[in-house]
């Protein structure tokens, strides 16, 4: 996709304005993380929409695949905005400790 912008520079832009207009005290810390949590419901619902398993929707879907990748793109838009750190930083971290987890998996060589 062309034109696209780098996750992780505009996941610290935004949170670099919302520590502007909101404050970084702990409160802000916790409605942040809590909005994770808001978000990956809205993503266990629009599955559960498209799965069709809920009894209000007598089998048909409400939701489709691209519901569910939009619900599951916010949650974690969400996170990156709630990490103190640099986001791509506190991935990357990640990613080496999961790599570490996994075994080292082909195709997941850690890039320096």
């Amino acid at each position: 996709m062309a034109d696209r912008p780098d996750l992780y520079q505009l996941a610290a832009a935004v949170r670099a304005y919302f520590d502007q207009v909101h404050g970084t005290r702990t409160d802000e810390r916790v409605r942040r993380v809590l909005h994770v949590t808001e978000e990956a419901g809205e993503a266990a619902r629009a599955m559960l929409g498209q799965l069709a398993w809920s009894p209000r929707l007598d089998g048909n879907p409400s939701h489709g695949a691209d519901d569910v990748d939009d619900e599951l793109a916010d949650t974690v838009m969400a996170a990156l905005l709630a990490m103190t750190g640099d986001p791509a930083t506190v991935m990357a971290r990640h990613a080496v400790k999961s790599n570490a987890r996994l075994g080292r998996l082909p195709g997941t060589e850690v890039r320096r």
